[in-house]
């Protein structure tokens, strides 16, 4: 029989990959720029009829719900999920363990610069 065949029991996390670190509540992941606020949003698709979730990121603090980011020894950052993300990825940690993070597109609101990234 072919391998392929078979579902795998565990999955190996990758630690080169972003990842969910459970006892800290955060998406561990890198990226090439510098960053000091993050916010987590979502959209509905509705191609998809579910929900599509983000993190933009910025220098500068370009909303009142903005969080400061932490960034560990390794140049990791550490992004402490709350609410629907944190729901999202706790029930999507179960299948899988390293997630892509991906660049979407700049913004300029409020006159100030932040990076949308997809988190899938």
């Amino acid at each position: 029989m072919d391998i392929n065949n078979f579902n795998l029991v565990h999955n190996k996390q990758d630690n080169k990959r972003p990842f969910y670190l459970k006892s800290r509540n955060s998406l561990v992941c890198r990226f090439n720029k510098k960053y000091k606020y993050y916010l987590e949003c979502y959209l509905y698709d509705e191609k998809l009829d579910d929900n599509k979730y983000y993190i933009l990121l910025s220098e500068e603090k370009f909303n009142e719900n903005c969080f400061k980011t932490n960034i560990d020894d390794f140049g990791r950052y550490k992004i402490r999920l709350h609410g629907i993300m944190k729901d999202y990825i706790e029930k999507e940690n179960v299948e899988r363990s390293n997630y892509e993070v991906a660049y979407e597109y700049t913004d300029c609101s409020y006159g100030i610069y932040y990076d949308v990234y997809n988190v899938v």
